[in-house]
């Protein structure tokens, strides 16, 4: 596979275990893995892109897996945020029967 299109960690657990995401990431601080929980270190150099990499190498641990945790980490963060606020979440989508656009609020869920 092209380097340029390999899956990199992009997101790491802070100490709080709150999903932070690699432009986010401060390199003084300790970050760990989603899936393995071992430690991740924020590359964030001139060179390649931004990521996540591990302390120690892990058998059972992928780019892959980790960003399909993150994926719904992140919208159950989202989710949380805008329920204990009380906010809107506007969402749209395409309607495959209609074909036509439609917005919903998912508010009160």
């Amino acid at each position: 596979m092209e380097k340029s299109k390999q899956i990199l960690y992009t997101a790491a657990l802070d100490s709080t275990g709150k999903l932070v995401l690699i432009d986010a990431a401060d390199k003084i601080q300790i970050y760990a893995c989603p899936i393995c929980k071992g430690q991740m270190i924020p590359r964030k150099g001139e060179k390649k892109r931004h990521h996540f990499s591990h302390k120690a190498l892990t058998e059972n641990c992928t780019p892959e897996s980790v960003l399909h945790y993150s994926f719904k980490k992140l919208i159950a963060q989202k989710l949380e945020a805008h329920i204990a606020s009380k906010e809107a979440l506007q969402i749209t989508w395409g309607c495959r029967y209609c074909l036509e656009e439609h917005t919903g609020n998912l508010e009160g869920v």
